[in-house]
């Protein structure tokens, strides 16, 4: 769906352009960096050169193209792991996000050394890293965040546990069921669901009595 049809038969100099003018919605951007891809290779370096720019909220709209059509592209994990140097919360969570989901364990400490970060963006992302890279020794790191201040960061903590099977974390769960914010308790009430039928599952698989 093109929701900005005058993007549609411009030039690749003319698409940068746009990708550079301030003031765009998020779509907006999104839509240029289709078209700017759509160029093929030489799309994607206008896209890689663009992202060394740092500006936003465009490298957000290109780190997610770049992801989905060239993330094995090794300038663009250089380009990743240099964000997360950024000034900017967003871009540096977007890139934290994008490396966990490449499997980059290199910058495992890196990441991990961030879970204290002012952002709640930032440590919502180390969260969704962790679970991704350290797996089951995760949940340590997932359960201390269930108390962080953000209710972003919790509830991104109990969806992670969630994702991560973690059935030890049911009793820290317990208490976010009465937690000040909606979709924290809602999320809580989902997971501990989850992971109760799993619990199940698992004492059922080695032949042990249903636990009441």
């Amino acid at each position: 769906m093109n929701l900005y049809p005058e993007l549609a038969g411009l030039s690749l100099d003319e698409l940068v352009k746009c990708l550079r003018g301030s003031g765009g919605y998020d779509d907006y951007y999104e839509e240029v960096v289709d078209h700017i891809a759509a160029f093929g290779s030489a799309g994607i370096n206008c896209l890689l050169a663009e992202l060394d720019r740092r500006q936003h909220p465009q490298a957000l709209a290109v780190i997610d193209k770049l992801f989905r059509v060239d993330s094995s592209n090794p300038i663009f994990g250089a380009e990743l792991r240099a964000l997360l140097e950024d000034r900017e919360p967003e871009l540096v969570a977007e890139a934290i996000v994008a490396l966990g989901f490449l499997g980059a364990e290199d910058v495992r400490h890196k990441v991990l050394a961030s879970v204290d970060h002012p952002s709640p963006e930032v440590r919502s992302a180390v969260l969704q890293y962790a679970r991704r890279i350290c797996g089951e020794s995760a949940a340590a790191i997932l359960i201390a965040a269930l108390s962080d201040r953000s209710d972003l960061v919790r509830e991104s903590a109990i969806d992670e546990l969630d994702d991560l099977g973690a059935v030890g974390a049911i009793t820290h769960l317990r208490p976010l069921v009465e937690d000040s914010a909606e979709t924290v308790r809602q999320a809580a009430r989902t997971a501990i669901a989850n992971l109760t039928e799993l619990a199940a599952q698992e004492r059922q698989a080695r032949g042990l009595p249903h636990s009441s």
